[in-house]
Protein backbone atom coordinates (compact mmCIF):
# COMPACT_ATOMS: atom_id res chain seq x y z
CA UNK A 1 0.00 0.00 0.00
CA UNK A 2 1.62 3.06 -1.14
CA UNK A 3 2.18 5.81 1.70
CA UNK A 4 2.29 9.75 1.39
CA UNK A 5 4.16 11.50 4.65
CA UNK A 6 1.76 14.50 5.57
CA UNK A 7 2.96 17.63 7.39
CA UNK A 8 3.49 16.49 10.83
CA UNK A 9 5.44 13.72 9.61
CA UNK A 10 2.75 10.64 10.34
CA UNK A 11 2.59 8.10 6.86
CA UNK A 12 -1.09 8.41 5.22
CA UNK A 13 -2.32 6.11 3.05
CA UNK A 14 -2.09 7.20 -0.22
CA UNK A 15 -6.47 8.55 -1.66
CA UNK A 16 -7.57 9.96 -4.92
CA UNK A 17 -5.39 12.44 -7.26
CA UNK A 18 -6.71 15.63 -6.92
CA UNK A 19 -5.78 18.53 -8.74
CA UNK A 20 -7.75 22.29 -7.49
CA UNK A 21 -9.29 21.16 -4.28
CA UNK A 22 -12.03 18.58 -5.05
CA UNK A 23 -11.80 17.80 -8.86
CA UNK A 24 -10.90 13.54 -9.72
CA UNK A 25 -9.61 12.63 -11.95
CA UNK A 26 -8.74 8.92 -13.81
CA UNK A 27 -5.92 7.04 -14.14
CA UNK A 28 -4.76 8.24 -17.28
CA UNK A 29 -5.44 11.66 -17.00
CA UNK A 30 -3.30 11.46 -14.00
CA UNK A 31 -0.35 9.38 -16.51
CA UNK A 32 -0.48 12.26 -18.64
CA UNK A 33 0.01 14.78 -15.98
CA UNK A 34 2.97 12.96 -15.29
CA UNK A 35 4.58 12.57 -18.94
CA UNK A 36 4.35 16.19 -19.40
CA UNK A 37 5.84 16.80 -16.10
CA UNK A 38 8.56 14.63 -17.14
CA UNK A 39 8.65 16.82 -20.47
CA UNK A 40 9.05 20.22 -18.39
CA UNK A 41 5.62 21.15 -19.62
CA UNK A 42 3.17 23.72 -17.80
CA UNK A 43 -0.02 21.60 -18.35
CA UNK A 44 -3.72 22.85 -16.66
CA UNK A 45 -5.95 19.20 -16.14
CA UNK A 46 -9.16 19.60 -17.88
CA UNK A 47 -11.82 21.10 -15.60
CA UNK A 48 -9.14 22.32 -12.90
CA UNK A 49 -9.00 25.88 -12.02
CA UNK A 50 -4.86 26.05 -11.40
CA UNK A 51 -2.40 25.09 -14.08
CA UNK A 52 -0.35 21.76 -12.90
CA UNK A 53 3.58 23.68 -12.80
CA UNK A 54 5.95 20.75 -14.03
CA UNK A 55 8.94 22.60 -12.76
CA UNK A 56 10.30 25.98 -10.45
CA UNK A 57 9.05 29.09 -11.41
CA UNK A 58 12.49 29.88 -11.49
CA UNK A 59 14.83 30.05 -14.40
CA UNK A 60 14.29 26.70 -16.08
CA UNK A 61 11.12 26.08 -14.96
CA UNK A 62 7.53 26.07 -17.72
CA UNK A 63 6.26 28.86 -19.25
CA UNK A 64 2.76 29.50 -17.62
CA UNK A 65 0.03 31.20 -20.13
CA UNK A 66 -1.76 33.30 -18.32
CA UNK A 67 0.61 34.85 -15.65
CA UNK A 68 3.70 36.91 -15.64
CA UNK A 69 6.96 34.94 -16.30
CA UNK A 70 10.52 36.28 -15.27
CA UNK A 71 13.70 35.01 -16.02
CA UNK A 72 17.46 36.18 -16.13
CA UNK A 73 18.09 33.83 -18.73
CA UNK A 74 16.76 34.14 -22.51
CA UNK A 75 14.12 31.50 -23.66
CA UNK A 76 14.75 29.80 -27.14
CA UNK A 77 11.91 27.81 -28.99
CA UNK A 78 13.07 25.87 -31.69
CA UNK A 79 11.35 23.71 -34.13
CA UNK A 80 12.31 21.90 -37.10
CA UNK A 81 9.48 21.24 -39.00
CA UNK A 82 7.05 24.39 -38.45
CA UNK A 83 6.74 27.52 -37.13
CA UNK A 84 8.35 27.88 -33.84
CA UNK A 85 6.07 30.18 -31.67
CA UNK A 86 2.29 31.48 -32.78
CA UNK A 87 0.70 34.08 -31.13
CA UNK A 88 -3.17 35.17 -31.75
CA UNK A 89 -5.57 37.27 -30.39
CA UNK A 90 -9.52 37.71 -31.53
CA UNK A 91 -10.10 40.55 -28.81
CA UNK A 92 -11.19 43.89 -29.90
CA UNK A 93 -9.83 47.14 -28.41
CA UNK A 94 -6.08 47.66 -30.20
CA UNK A 95 -4.89 44.19 -29.13
CA UNK A 96 -1.45 42.57 -30.47
CA UNK A 97 -1.19 38.51 -31.27
CA UNK A 98 2.41 39.05 -30.36
CA UNK A 99 4.01 41.74 -28.12
CA UNK A 100 7.44 42.73 -28.11
CA UNK A 101 8.52 45.57 -25.17
CA UNK A 102 11.71 47.15 -24.69
CA UNK A 103 12.99 49.22 -21.56
CA UNK A 104 16.75 49.08 -22.22
CA UNK A 105 18.84 52.38 -22.20
CA UNK A 106 20.94 50.84 -24.69
CA UNK A 107 18.61 50.49 -27.10
CA UNK A 108 17.36 47.15 -27.99
CA UNK A 109 14.68 45.69 -30.02
CA UNK A 110 10.93 45.17 -28.76
CA UNK A 111 10.82 42.17 -31.26
CA UNK A 112 13.49 41.33 -33.52
CA UNK A 113 12.86 38.70 -36.81
CA UNK A 114 16.57 37.10 -38.46
CA UNK A 115 16.22 34.89 -41.58
CA UNK A 116 18.71 33.52 -43.96
CA UNK A 117 16.74 33.24 -47.09
CA UNK A 118 13.13 34.95 -46.22
CA UNK A 119 11.61 37.60 -44.50
CA UNK A 120 12.92 38.18 -40.64
CA UNK A 121 9.84 39.89 -39.91
CA UNK A 122 6.96 39.53 -42.18
CA UNK A 123 3.16 41.50 -41.54
CA UNK A 124 0.18 40.51 -43.38
CA UNK A 125 -3.41 41.97 -43.38
CA UNK A 126 -6.61 41.49 -45.07
CA UNK A 127 -8.13 45.03 -44.13
CA UNK A 128 -5.59 46.54 -41.65
CA UNK A 129 -2.02 47.43 -42.01
CA UNK A 130 0.56 44.13 -42.40
CA UNK A 131 3.36 46.29 -40.29
CA UNK A 132 3.23 49.50 -38.81
CA UNK A 133 5.70 51.57 -36.62
CA UNK A 134 5.21 54.18 -34.40
CA UNK A 135 7.87 57.04 -32.52
CA UNK A 136 7.00 59.40 -30.30
CA UNK A 137 9.92 60.73 -29.14
CA UNK A 138 11.55 63.41 -30.76
CA UNK A 139 14.01 62.11 -33.49
CA UNK A 140 12.07 58.65 -33.30
CA UNK A 141 12.24 56.50 -36.45
CA UNK A 142 8.47 54.21 -36.80
CA UNK A 143 10.12 52.27 -39.53
CA UNK A 144 13.81 51.71 -40.41
CA UNK A 145 15.13 50.05 -42.80
CA UNK A 146 18.85 48.84 -43.16
CA UNK A 147 21.09 47.76 -45.86
CA UNK A 148 24.84 46.62 -45.48
CA UNK A 149 24.91 43.94 -48.20
CA UNK A 150 26.82 46.91 -50.52
CA UNK A 151 25.45 45.71 -53.13
CA UNK A 152 23.60 47.66 -55.81
CA UNK A 153 20.12 45.92 -56.28
CA UNK A 154 19.66 45.39 -52.22
CA UNK A 155 17.25 47.46 -50.53
CA UNK A 156 16.91 49.01 -47.28
CA UNK A 157 13.10 49.23 -47.68
CA UNK A 158 10.94 48.06 -50.13
CA UNK A 159 7.31 48.49 -50.53
CA UNK A 160 5.39 46.33 -53.42
CA UNK A 161 1.94 46.72 -54.47
CA UNK A 162 -0.41 45.41 -57.48
CA UNK A 163 -3.14 48.28 -57.64
CA UNK A 164 -2.23 50.73 -54.80
CA UNK A 165 1.24 52.32 -53.32
CA UNK A 166 4.11 50.16 -52.69
CA UNK A 167 5.23 52.89 -50.60
CA UNK A 168 2.91 55.06 -48.79
CA UNK A 169 3.74 58.74 -46.70
CA UNK A 170 1.28 60.25 -44.59
CA UNK A 171 2.27 63.75 -42.73
CA UNK A 172 -0.11 66.72 -42.78
CA UNK A 173 2.41 69.28 -41.60
CA UNK A 174 5.66 67.81 -42.41
CA UNK A 175 7.46 65.52 -44.75
CA UNK A 176 5.73 62.54 -46.04
CA UNK A 177 8.49 60.77 -47.02
CA UNK A 178 12.47 61.47 -46.77
CA UNK A 179 15.25 60.31 -48.05
CA UNK A 180 19.41 61.12 -47.38
CA UNK A 181 21.90 60.46 -48.71
CA UNK A 182 25.60 61.08 -48.81
CA UNK A 183 27.10 60.01 -51.86
CA UNK A 184 23.90 58.06 -53.77
CA UNK A 185 20.18 58.95 -54.52
CA UNK A 186 18.27 59.75 -51.51
CA UNK A 187 14.89 58.85 -53.56
CA UNK A 188 15.04 56.68 -56.40
CA UNK A 189 12.23 55.91 -58.62
CA UNK A 190 12.21 53.79 -61.79
CA UNK A 191 9.17 52.34 -64.08
CA UNK A 192 10.01 50.60 -67.27
CA UNK A 193 6.46 50.79 -68.27
CA UNK A 194 5.21 53.63 -66.55
CA UNK A 195 6.34 56.54 -64.92
CA UNK A 196 9.20 56.96 -62.54
CA UNK A 197 7.64 59.71 -60.67
CA UNK A 198 3.89 60.85 -60.28
CA UNK A 199 3.74 64.56 -58.55
CA UNK A 200 0.66 66.38 -57.81
CA UNK A 201 0.40 70.16 -57.01
CA UNK A 202 3.72 72.66 -56.22
CA UNK A 203 6.45 71.36 -56.57
CA UNK A 204 10.37 72.82 -55.33
CA UNK A 205 13.55 71.76 -56.20
CA UNK A 206 16.52 73.14 -53.95
CA UNK A 207 20.07 73.14 -55.37
CA UNK A 208 21.06 71.84 -58.61
CA UNK A 209 18.83 69.70 -60.89
CA UNK A 210 20.06 67.45 -63.71
CA UNK A 211 17.76 66.08 -66.18
CA UNK A 212 19.33 63.08 -68.66
CA UNK A 213 16.95 65.06 -71.56
CA UNK A 214 18.96 68.34 -71.19
CA UNK A 215 22.25 69.18 -72.82
CA UNK A 216 23.80 71.78 -75.02
CA UNK A 217 24.78 71.27 -78.80
CA UNK A 218 27.67 73.17 -80.84
CA UNK A 219 26.43 75.31 -83.63
CA UNK A 220 29.87 75.50 -85.85
CA UNK A 221 31.25 78.49 -87.59
CA UNK A 222 29.71 79.91 -90.26
CA UNK A 223 26.55 77.13 -89.76
CA UNK A 224 23.21 78.16 -88.57
CA UNK A 225 21.88 74.61 -87.72
CA UNK A 226 22.98 71.54 -85.67
CA UNK A 227 21.28 67.99 -85.41
CA UNK A 228 21.41 66.57 -82.18
CA UNK A 229 20.81 62.80 -81.71
CA UNK A 230 18.73 61.47 -78.71
CA UNK A 231 17.44 57.98 -78.24
CA UNK A 232 13.43 58.02 -77.27
CA UNK A 233 13.05 61.34 -79.08
CA UNK A 234 9.55 61.29 -81.09
CA UNK A 235 7.94 63.84 -83.17
CA UNK A 236 5.46 64.44 -80.04
CA UNK A 237 8.28 65.19 -77.95
CA UNK A 238 8.73 69.37 -76.96
CA UNK A 239 12.39 70.65 -77.31
CA UNK A 240 13.34 73.74 -76.02
CA UNK A 241 16.35 75.64 -76.93
CA UNK A 242 18.47 78.83 -76.17
CA UNK A 243 21.92 80.09 -77.17
CA UNK A 244 24.58 80.21 -74.20
CA UNK A 245 26.39 82.98 -76.26
CA UNK A 246 25.52 85.89 -77.50
CA UNK A 247 25.93 86.76 -81.08
CA UNK A 248 24.33 90.27 -82.03
CA UNK A 249 20.82 89.71 -84.66
CA UNK A 250 21.37 85.95 -84.25
CA UNK A 251 18.57 83.83 -82.21
CA UNK A 252 17.16 80.46 -82.10
CA UNK A 253 14.67 80.03 -84.90
CA UNK A 254 13.02 76.77 -84.38
CA UNK A 255 13.51 73.33 -82.58
CA UNK A 256 11.94 70.21 -84.82
CA UNK A 257 11.85 66.93 -82.57
CA UNK A 258 12.08 63.90 -84.94
CA UNK A 259 12.27 60.17 -84.19
CA UNK A 260 15.55 59.82 -82.15
CA UNK A 261 16.30 63.36 -83.05
CA UNK A 262 15.95 67.22 -83.12
CA UNK A 263 17.56 69.59 -85.10
CA UNK A 264 17.74 73.54 -84.01
CA UNK A 265 18.22 76.10 -86.21
CA UNK A 266 18.97 79.55 -85.83
CA UNK A 267 18.43 83.01 -87.25
CA UNK A 268 21.51 83.00 -88.89
CA UNK A 269 25.16 81.75 -89.41
CA UNK A 270 27.40 82.46 -86.38
CA UNK A 271 30.51 84.07 -87.03
CA UNK A 272 32.37 81.43 -84.26
CA UNK A 273 31.55 77.67 -82.53
CA UNK A 274 28.25 78.34 -80.14
CA UNK A 275 26.90 76.69 -77.56
CA UNK A 276 23.17 76.18 -77.59
CA UNK A 277 21.47 74.66 -74.54
CA UNK A 278 18.24 72.17 -74.91
CA UNK A 279 16.22 70.90 -72.82
CA UNK A 280 13.50 67.77 -74.16
CA UNK A 281 9.93 67.54 -72.27
CA UNK A 282 7.26 64.88 -73.29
Amino acid sequence: MNEHPTTDGEPQPAGPATVSGSSRYGRRALLSVAAAAGAGVAVSLAGGTAPAEAASRDNGGPVLLGEANTATAGTTITNADGGAFAGNTSANGGHSGVHGNDTSTAGGYGVAGSSTHGFGVAGDSTNGTGVQGTTSGPGGIGVAGIDNSGEDLSSGVTGTSTIGFGVSGNCPNGVAIYGESANGYAVYATAPGGTGLLVQGPSVFQGTTKFSNSGFATVKKNDKSVKVKLAGVTVANIVLATLQTLQPGVAVAAAVPDAGSFTITLTGSVPADTNVGWFVIG
